[in-house]
């Protein structure tokens, strides 16, 4: 691998790299750790990025960048089902924003672990659906450590459904809602 750079707005503190991995014979595959430490956490999408090259014996040469999304960094938060509800209420304006989704119904029951996977949310509640089709899910922003809320709701018949964050951060909030959106469509 080259030297690593910064193509975000925050720059890289401190980068681990593997040790050179020798020649690969056809058919074989490595797997490497590299560890990434930025100077600072950030709220905006883009701004935590590193771009590096892999290169190979044959002098050729891989550009990789690595761009983690705002819903990929956000930190635990634990909350009451109630006190989610209220705190839901309470965000209106531009602290809320909403889309609309329809997916098969038949990966409605799957959706929870599929988002889970992809957005660092902590499950408000249970685990999976309400007995109302609700999924309640909330975190911190990794920069400031506002609060996200989301809230899906889904007809488990039709496979429609809306997504809702709110955010005191605009920004973020529409950022975490189209990560949303994506793990959702992508799923179903």
């Amino acid at each position: 691998m080259s030297r690593s750079s910064t193509k975000g707005g925050v720059a890289v503190k401190k980068t681990v790299l593997p040790p050179e991995i020798p020649e690969l014979k056809n058919g074989q595959m490595s797997t490497v750790q590299m560890c990434v430490q930025f100077v600072s956490p950030s709220n905006r999408e883009g701004d935590l990025a590193i771009r590096f090259d892999i290169k190979s014996s044959t002098g050729g040469a891989v550009p990789v960048e690595i761009r983690p999304r705002v819903g990929e960094l956000l930190r635990v938060l634990s909350m009451k089902v109630d006190d989610f509800d209220s705190s839901f209420r309470k965000m209106q304006g531009f602290q809320r924003v909403s889309t609309a989704f329809t997916i098969a119904p038949a990966g409605i029951e799957s959706l929870p672990q599929f988002i889970w996977k992809e957005i660092a949310f902590t499950p408000i509640g249970s685990l999976g659906w309400t007995v109302d089709g609700k999924l309640r899910m909330a975190g911190c922003l990794p920069a400031t450590n506002d609060t996200v809320l989301a809230l899906i709701e889904c007809d488990k018949m039709s496979g429609s459904g809306t997504i809702t964050t709110c955010c005191d951060h605009a920004v973020a909030g529409n950022s975490i809602l189209n990560s949303l959106k994506q793990a959702v469509t992508k799923s179903g």
